[in-house]
């Protein structure tokens, strides 16, 4: 399963929340929340920030409607390629 912290992570990720903007929110490292997000994709077999929206909303991890998980998806992998430039 997932640690308090990844599912305090994963919230926030379905929540359309940047990896920048989850390291201000808890006080984390850039690096960190990144690597947060790989380790719970390995842990969930999933392949993309899209996959643990889904995942979280399915679980009820979020309370966001379907029409804003398609957004949080969208917004989600528009930070995997930011973080790609750095």
């Amino acid at each position: 399963g997932l640690s308090p912290r990844e599912l305090q992570v994963l919230r926030l990720v379905a929540e359309g929340k940047t990896s920048k903007e989850i390291a201000v929110m808890l006080d984390l490292g850039l690096q960190t929340v990144r690597s947060y997000r790989k380790t719970m994709m390995k842990k969930l077999n999933v392949n993309n920030v899209a996959g643990l929206t889904q995942l979280a909303l399915a679980a009820g991890v979020t309370q966001f409607g379907a029409v804003a998980a398609v957004a949080a998806g969208a917004h989600a992998e528009e930070d995997d390629d930011e973080a790609d430039g750095e």
